[in-house]
Protein backbone atom coordinates (compact mmCIF):
# COMPACT_ATOMS: atom_id res chain seq x y z
CA UNK A 1 0.00 0.00 0.00
CA UNK A 2 2.78 2.53 1.10
CA UNK A 3 4.82 1.58 -2.22
CA UNK A 4 1.07 2.57 -4.31
CA UNK A 5 1.28 6.09 -2.48
CA UNK A 6 4.76 6.99 -3.06
CA UNK A 7 3.99 5.72 -6.96
CA UNK A 8 1.02 7.62 -7.22
CA UNK A 9 2.56 10.62 -6.04
CA UNK A 10 5.84 10.25 -7.79
CA UNK A 11 3.57 9.90 -10.93
CA UNK A 12 1.17 12.59 -10.25
CA UNK A 13 3.02 14.92 -7.72
CA UNK A 14 2.38 17.88 -10.65
CA UNK A 15 -1.51 17.46 -10.76
CA UNK A 16 -2.15 17.44 -7.27
CA UNK A 17 0.01 20.80 -6.66
CA UNK A 18 -1.63 22.61 -9.61
CA UNK A 19 -5.36 21.20 -7.61
CA UNK A 20 -4.28 22.36 -4.57
CA UNK A 21 -3.13 25.77 -6.09
CA UNK A 22 -6.14 26.31 -7.98
CA UNK A 23 -8.14 25.76 -4.91
CA UNK A 24 -6.34 27.34 -2.66
CA UNK A 25 -6.40 30.35 -5.82
CA UNK A 26 -10.33 30.67 -5.71
CA UNK A 27 -10.65 31.02 -2.26
CA UNK A 28 -8.02 33.63 -1.92
CA UNK A 29 -10.30 35.53 -4.71
CA UNK A 30 -13.68 34.98 -3.13
CA UNK A 31 -11.97 36.81 0.35
CA UNK A 32 -9.77 38.82 -0.89
CA UNK A 33 -10.24 41.78 1.08
CA UNK A 34 -9.82 39.55 4.28
CA UNK A 35 -6.75 37.90 3.82
CA UNK A 36 -3.42 39.06 4.86
CA UNK A 37 -0.63 40.06 2.13
CA UNK A 38 1.54 37.02 3.13
CA UNK A 39 -1.10 34.90 1.96
CA UNK A 40 -1.76 36.36 -1.22
CA UNK A 41 2.19 36.51 -1.74
CA UNK A 42 2.35 32.95 -0.90
CA UNK A 43 -0.94 32.19 -3.51
CA UNK A 44 1.34 34.17 -5.89
CA UNK A 45 4.54 31.71 -4.97
CA UNK A 46 2.23 28.90 -5.92
CA UNK A 47 1.04 30.16 -9.31
CA UNK A 48 4.57 31.06 -10.31
CA UNK A 49 5.76 27.32 -8.87
CA UNK A 50 3.08 26.05 -11.09
CA UNK A 51 4.01 27.85 -14.33
CA UNK A 52 7.64 27.44 -13.42
CA UNK A 53 7.05 23.07 -13.23
CA UNK A 54 4.74 23.63 -16.91
CA UNK A 55 7.59 25.93 -17.96
CA UNK A 56 10.50 23.16 -17.28
CA UNK A 57 8.08 20.20 -18.50
CA UNK A 58 8.43 21.67 -22.10
CA UNK A 59 11.81 23.33 -22.03
CA UNK A 60 13.75 21.35 -19.44
CA UNK A 61 17.29 22.69 -19.00
CA UNK A 62 19.03 25.94 -19.58
CA UNK A 63 19.76 27.63 -16.51
CA UNK A 64 23.23 26.13 -16.00
CA UNK A 65 24.36 26.79 -19.55
CA UNK A 66 22.73 30.40 -19.61
CA UNK A 67 24.72 30.94 -16.94
CA UNK A 68 27.95 29.84 -17.66
CA UNK A 69 27.56 31.57 -21.04
CA UNK A 70 26.76 34.72 -20.03
CA UNK A 71 29.73 34.58 -17.34
CA UNK A 72 32.09 33.28 -20.35
CA UNK A 73 32.51 30.22 -18.50
CA UNK A 74 33.18 26.72 -21.14
CA UNK A 75 32.73 23.30 -19.24
CA UNK A 76 33.26 20.06 -20.81
CA UNK A 77 31.88 17.87 -17.49
CA UNK A 78 28.36 18.76 -17.51
CA UNK A 79 28.67 17.00 -13.35
CA UNK A 80 30.87 20.07 -12.64
CA UNK A 81 28.46 22.69 -13.99
CA UNK A 82 26.14 22.88 -11.17
CA UNK A 83 29.56 22.94 -8.64
CA UNK A 84 30.73 25.44 -10.57
CA UNK A 85 27.81 27.67 -10.97
CA UNK A 86 26.92 27.46 -7.10
CA UNK A 87 30.59 28.69 -6.08
CA UNK A 88 30.07 31.24 -8.96
CA UNK A 89 26.90 32.63 -6.97
CA UNK A 90 28.61 32.44 -2.92
CA UNK A 91 31.82 34.15 -4.47
CA UNK A 92 29.49 37.25 -5.76
CA UNK A 93 29.90 40.53 -3.36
Amino acid sequence: MVFFMIEFLKKYNMHIFIVLIAILTVYDFLNWDSISLVRKLVNLFGILAILHEIEEKYWPGGFFELMLKKMEILLKKKAVKPICLLLMMLMKE
